[in-house]
């Protein structure tokens, strides 16, 4: 289980990177759910 809310401080590297959530979401082998 992860949220979608950026940590402070991350938000930055995160959209330089993409959405964490939408990255774990793509690799996970299992259905994963993103909750807002």
């Amino acid at each position: 289980m992860m949220g979608s809310r950026w940590l402070e401080g991350m938000s930055k590297i995160v959209v330089a990177l993409g959405s964490v959530a939408r990255k774990v979401s793509e690799e996970a082998y299992c259905p994963v759910m993103i909750v807002h």
